[in-house]
Order: structure tokens, then C-alpha cells, then sequence
């Protein structure tokens, strides 16, 4: 049995630090799950996050999120070490027994970080909150009572319950500073894909194909339950999350009619909110995939990627994203006809720019979303709906193939190699002029066969996943009424491999 976990979110309005709160949270959990730890969360809607830390007797941790750096005596910082000595006081723990963990985008401003200085001050003593992150693990002297007046300060001691000078140290020290330096949008945008590649790593049906529809299913069932009131109401365990997920299609569907009630009546998009974003991204996903052509509400998430696309203060990779889902969204198949509900005309210049400014993956796996609008456009191409020549969209498939082969090269992760092998096979067999699909199929399959060997010493990477891809090419084959040599070599390698 894990160690009980206990999180605190801040009270307050739904702000871009609050979620992030929530979505910190969401990626201990399945780190916990994939881990096996059997970890048990507790959270309640008070002063941050806190956790206890895996591996400690006793430990907790404060989750913050900034867009500047934070000031010693500001509330974030003063309440979090507030909150941690309440901790102290209620515990009997013994030194070294006890770890408490300020974890945030930013504790210190660094020279190259991205985050804005908040100007100085009168009571701002950020020097000495710099000296305590830089040199925590060897807190002494002058430094250590320094640091200790300053806290007794914040905490506002009156002596009437005071402790010993040693007492006072002990705290001090059990208190840790982790942060990583990161701006704001960039900060979001690694945490969801963080939990996005957990979650299609986890051991139950459904999550390799739409992570993000899951990851906004467990983030409902978070949010959900911060307004209950008895913190032993409010657990998160492995058991929860497997039902979550196994049960995932109500949970989205409820996530799914909120989010479209909300930004029915929601203010214009002026500036670029990552939270925001992705919500907006995750709900015209789930719109797209679960075929809602025929109610119009696929115009409305279309309207807001279209705002999205036209922000002035949109990043590359963000602005990317909305290019993606807005081409996909506006050729999504109808579900009366199967035919697509539009086409790629008149969308030349987003399709440039999507390619045009590839950005290095931070993840293999974002190499997917490339294939797949690529297939698209080679599609368009081939039945004369876009201008863009042949050699263009060539050089577009050779960069992926030229990244590609770099990784595996460089590669020595036996998962990554099966993901990378999976998505050159993609490659070859999505991306391929119509009508030649039999060469392409037989060349794909070549790349295929070679993730076979790895299996036995894959951690995550299994036959499942690549089954469920072949069996959906084969599903796409049938629709298109595709028959030929190439068809049947793929019907013979499903065969094998489900043996």
C-alpha cells in the first residue's frame, strides 16, 4: 500500500494557475498508476496543492504556477510556508522525517529564463529567497538565521507558543524549492503532453487512439470533486482511475456538454490563454470524433479555432495546433453520408504554414499529427482541391522521413524505436499517391515486422497498439473499396500477429 497524498487548491476563480494545479495533480496520478505505487491522493479547496512526496515518511508539496517570478513575502510564497507550518505544528515528526516541496514553473527568476522579474520593492527580499533556493542543501550560519527571522516574520510568531532555536531550523531546512524556469505557455503545453504519453501508456482498453479525451475525462472527475466537503470524500486512487477510464465515454460526454454550454455565451478570444486553448482543442476533437456534424455544433468550435488562428499573440507550436484541428474539423465525415462534411479548398495557406514552421518535437510521437494532416493534403491534391505542387508536399514527406530515420539512429530506448518504426511505417503506407496503395502497403509492412523483434523487451509498447492501427488502415481500405495484393498481405499480417 502507497503512501496517502494529500492536495490543497488554492481557493478562487478558475485561473490559468488554479488548472494547472489540477492538471499537476492529474499527472502524479498516473505516474502513481503506471508506477503501481497504489499512492491514495486526498485533495481539498484551500491554501496550493500539496502531496506527500513518494519514498518520504511524511511529505507534502505545494503546487504553484506564475507568470512572474514570486516574491518572498507575496501570497503564493508566504502562505505556502504558512500552510506547511500549521503541517509541522499538527505532526510529531522526527528531523529528517518530514519534506515539504514548493514546486512551481519558477521560485527564482534565472538569467535566461523566459519569465518576467517582478520589479523590486520595499519588503520584496528576493535576494534572500534566491540565496535560500540556490543553497538549500547546505542551509548554515548566518544564512540559516537569516532565513529563520524572516519565516518567523511571515508567520507571524508572537512568542506565545514559541519553539526552540533547533526547532525553528528543523523547519526551515524540511522545506525544499523545485522549480523549472519555463514560461507560462510553454509550461502548459509540456505538462498536457506529459500526461497525454502517460495516458497511452496505461494498461486498459481505449487510450492509445485519443488521449486527449481521456486526459479530459480524468480532469473532470478532479475538478468535479474539489467542491465536495469532506476531504475523505475527495481520493483519488488507481481503482478510480481505471473506472474513469473504463467508463470514459460518460465522463467525456459530460466534460463535452459543459464545455460547449460555457463558450456558447463565452467573450471574444483578444488574447492567447493556454488553458483556454486546450480546452477548445480537446472539445472540437471530441466534436470531430464522435461524428456531431449533423447537430451544427462543429461550427461553433470552427469558429473559435478560426479566432485562434488569427491571434496576434499566438505561439508557432499553439498556433499549429489550431491549424491542424480547424482542417480536420471542417473535413470531418458526415455521419449520414460517410462523405466528408468539406474540403481543404482555399486552405493553402494554413497548410503551408503548418509545414512551413515544423517545429522539433518535444516527443516522437507528436510526429503523428504530421502523418495524418499530410495524408490529408496528399488526398486534396489528388482530386484537385488545393494548389500546391507535388514536389512541395515530396519535400514535406522527405522531412518527416529524414526525422525519422534520424531517431532511430540515435535511439536506444526499445520503446521508442517501436513507436518510431510504427510512425515510418504510417508514413509510408498514409502518405502514398492514390492508387498506389499495393507497393505502399507491401513496403509499410517491411517497416512494420521490425518492431516484432523488440516486443519481449518493450516496457509499454505492445502488439495491442499496432493491431488497433492496422485494423483501422484495413477499416479505411474496405471504405474506399481497395482491393488488390496489398490488401491481402496486410489481412495475412493481422492474422499473424493476433496468434
Amino acid at each position: 500500500m502507497g503512501l496517502p497524498k494529500l492536495l490543497i487548491f488554492t481557493k478562487g476563480p478558475a485561473t490559468t494557475g488554479f488548472r494547472y494545479q489540477q492538471l499537476k495533480a492529474l499527472r502524479d496520478w498516473l505516474l502513481s498508476r503506471l508506477e503501481a505505487t497504489d499512492d491514495v491522493f486526498f485533495y481539498d479547496n484551500e491554501d496550493g496543492v500539496f502531496l506527500r512526496v513518494p519514498g518520504q515518511q511524511h511529505g507534502f508539496a505545494a503546487v504553484k504556477y506564475y507568470a512572474s517570478s514570486p516574491a518572498f513575502n507575496g501570497d503564493e510564497v508566504s502562505s505556502a510556508i504558512r500552510r506547511f507550518f500549521v503541517l509541522w505544528r499538527k505532526g510529531e515528526y522526527k528531523p529528517g522525517g518530514i519534506t515539504f516541496v514548493f514546486e512551481a514553473n519558477a521560485v527564482t527568476a534565472a538569467e535566461d529564463a523566459e519569465i518576467p522579474v517582478e520589479p523590486a520593492y520595499d519588503g520584496n527580499d528576493g535576494a534572500l529567497l534566491e540565496e535560500w533556493v540556490t543553497q538549500q542543501d547546505q542551509l548554515n550560519g548566518d544564512l540559516l538565521g537569516r532565513i529563520v527571522t524572516y519565516v518567523q516574520e511571515i508567520i507571524g510568531q508572537d512568542g506565545s507558543d514559541p519553539l526552540e532555536p533547533d526547532s525553528w531550523e528543523a523547519f526551515v531546512k524540511a522545506v525544499s524549492w523545485q522549480a523549472d524556469s519555463i514560461a507560462l505557455d510553454e509550461g502548459m503545453a509540456l505538462l498536457v503532453e506529459d500526461i497525454d504519453d502517460l495516458i497511452r501508456h496505461l494498461p486498459l482498453e481505449g487510450v492509445k487512439s485519443q488521449p486527449a479525451l481521456l486526459r479530459a475525462a480524468l480532469y473532470y472527475e478532479i475538478a468535479a470533486g474539489i467542491g465536495k466537503a469532506a476531504v475523505g470524500q475527495q481520493r483519488l486512487t488507481g481503482e478510480l482511475l481505471d473506472s474513469v477510464v473504463l467508463q470514459a465515454d460518460g465522463e467525456e460526454r459530460k466534460w463535452y456538454r459543459n464545455a460547449l454550454e460555457v463558450w456558447k455565451s463565452a467573450p471574444a478570444i483578444t488574447h492567447f490563454n493556454p488553458e483556454e486553448f486546450y480546452e477548445v482543442i480537446t472539445a472540437a476533437r471530441y466534436c470531430r470524433f464522435r461524428s456531431l456534424r449533423a447537430s451544427g455544433e462543429h461550427e461553433q468550435w470552427q469558429d473559435l479555432l478560426h479566432l485562434y488562428i488569427h491571434l496576434e499573440d499566438i505561439g508557432i507550436y499553439f498556433l499549429r495546433k489550431a491549424i491542424y484541428e480547424y482542417l480536420f474539423l471542417i473535413t470531418a465525415t458526415d455521419p449520414d453520408s460517410f462523405l466528408p462534411g468539406g474540403t481543404l479548398a482555399g486552405m493553402e495557406d494554413g497548410i503551408n504554414y503548418y509545414f512551413d514552421n515544423a517545429l522539433q518535437p518535444t516527443r516522437d510521437i507528436e510526429m503523428e499529427e504530421d502523418i495524418a494532416l499530410l495524408s490529408l493534403v496528399i488526398n486534396a491534391q489528388s482530386a484537385g482541391q488545393i494548389n500546391i505542387e507535388s514536389p512541395v508536399i515530396e519535400f514535406w514527406k522527405k522531412n518527416i522521413m529524414d526525422y525519422l530515420d534520424s531517431r532511430l539512429e540515435e535511439s536506444f530506448n526499445v520503446d521508442d524505436k517501436c513507436v518510431l518504426l510504427e510512425l515510418k511505417g504510417s508514413l509510408i503506407m498514409d502518405c502514398s499517391m492514390p492508387g498506389d496503395y499495393d507497393h505502399a502497403i507491401r513496403e509499410a509492412l517491411v517497416v512494420y515486422r521490425q518492431i516484432l523483434p523488440l516486443l519481449p523487451e518493450a516496457r509499454h509498447y505492445n502488439m495491442k497498439r499496432l493491431t488497433e492501427i492496422l485494423d483501422a488502415v484495413k477499416r479505411t481500405m474496405m471504405l474506399l473499396q481497395v482491393k488488390g495484393e496489398g490488401v491481402k498481405r496486410l489481412e495475412a499480417f493481422l492474422g499473424e500477429i493476433r496468434q
